[in-house]
């Protein structure tokens, strides 16, 4: 049996001192990671809760992060499952996991869609090529196909302003952070909490 590769942590001598500066390394991070090569901080993963409460998971692009109001931004289909769990249940996670520095942050807060409105009109002025082909396919995510065919091929609308009404912006505040290192022999954890108009963090037990 081939020997499982752990994360490539940082010593911890390296990591941030204070909780201040845990907060500023990963806001500096998710930042950064919006820099067109899609490095771990551009791709996290969303979790919504399911109509039932069965929690569901999908990595989502990050489009943009707004530090002071505590916002990130994703595009994605207003026909997904994702917008109607959302519509239902606006409670959501979004979870970061960094392997080389075995780094992972949980937000937890609220999630926004905007859909056909001055907010997603302004995002679909800059929304990618393929966002655009894909809001325009005819058939709604999720649907049954008879087999597998490159998506270039599905029955798609010409009509722009059709694709348009296919898409959404999700805006998550966030009011919660939960911050954990994977050291090799070691590990650290903190706990952000949005309160008052500031964050309140504190150490905890990994």
């Amino acid at each position: 049996m081939a020997a499982i590769s752990m994360p490539v942590a940082a010593d911890p001598g390296t990591l941030p001192p204070t909780l201040g500066d845990v907060l500023e390394s990963l806001w500096t991070r998710i930042g950064a990671g919006l820099d067109g090569r899609w490095p771990s901080w551009a791709l996290p993963t969303l979790v919504t809760v399911t109509e039932d409460g069965s929690p569901r998971a999908r990595v989502l692009a990050l489009r943009s992060v707004d530090r002071e109001a505590r916002r990130l931004v994703f595009h994605t289909d207003a026909r997904s499952d994702k917008v109607r769990e959302i519509d239902g249940e606006q409670r959501v996670a979004v979870l970061f996991f960094d392997r080389e520095d075995a780094v992972q942050a949980r937000f937890d807060g609220t999630c926004v869609v905007h859909h056909a409105d001055p907010v997603a009109a302004a995002a679909w002025r800059g929304v990618s090529e393929l966002r655009r082909a894909a809001c325009a396919t005819e058939g709604e995510p999720g649907s049954p196909l008879d087999a597998a065919q490159p998506f270039t091929s599905l029955p798609a609308t010409a009509s722009g302003d059709d694709a348009f009404t296919n898409f959404a912006v999700l805006v998550v505040e966030a009011d919660a952070i939960d911050w954990l290192w994977l050291g090799p022999q070691d590990m650290r954890r903190a706990r952000f909490a949005w309160v008052g108009g500031h964050w309140s963090s504190s150490w905890i037990v990994p």
